[in-house]
């Protein structure tokens, strides 16, 4: 991702073809985040532009004595929280409104080092398939650096149960990356 001052003086200034070379340099590095948080990929893209919209809203405050990607990303994961427990709020009234009606409702340090048997895109299928709390705790905790206390406050949980949901999401990948070894092997 590369950002110099002078493009993002620009899009402060409202310049749209600066605007536009910012989103293309940082469109990859903007979907890694959101493709971890949503669960498809126009999702994640949706999640991707309402998070960009804020940076370009944003940029003023940005301190360039501070690292443009670290600030870009907390704001790009801070939507995609954002995006979550919206989501989240508008689940929980479909359930009451389901159970109004009568209806019955179902109520780390796991390394993930490069590793030639495991491919980006198979350890990010393994984490899709953790349950979205788990998902979101472990992509906080693991791959952006958040802390139990922090995750705590953004997915409005105790940090007992953020740790809790890491370390579950530790023992199902492991499981997972075992099985998927010894079929690779297997095959080999």
């Amino acid at each position: 991702m590369q950002v110099t001052e002078l493009l993002i003086k620009k899009c402060i200034e409202g310049d749209q073809i600066a605007i536009k070379k910012l989103y293309k340099a940082c469109y990859s590095f903007m979907m890694g985040i959101s493709i971890r948080y949503q669960g498809s990929e126009t999702e994640a893209e949706d999640a991707m532009n309402q998070g960009f919209l804020k940076v370009i809203q944003n940029l003023k405050s940005y301190d360039p004595k501070r690292g443009f990607k670290s600030w870009f990303a907390k704001i790009i994961v801070n939507t995609n929280i954002d995006i979550y427990r919206s989501n989240k709020r508008h689940k929980a009234l479909n359930v009451y409104v389901e159970n109004y009606n009568g209806f019955e409702t179902n109520a780390l340090s796991i390394q993930l080092e490069s590793n030639s048997l495991f491919e980006y895109e198979e350890l990010l299928a393994l984490i899709k398939k953790l349950t979205p709390m788990t998902q979101k705790v472990f992509n906080l905790y693991v791959i952006d650096g958040y802390k139990h206390k922090e995750i705590a406050e953004l997915l409005d949980i105790s940090d007992g149960t953020s740790k809790w949901h890491l370390s579950t999401a530790r023992k199902t990948l492991q499981k997972e990356l075992e099985k998927m070894t010894i079929r690779k092997i297997h095959a080999i």
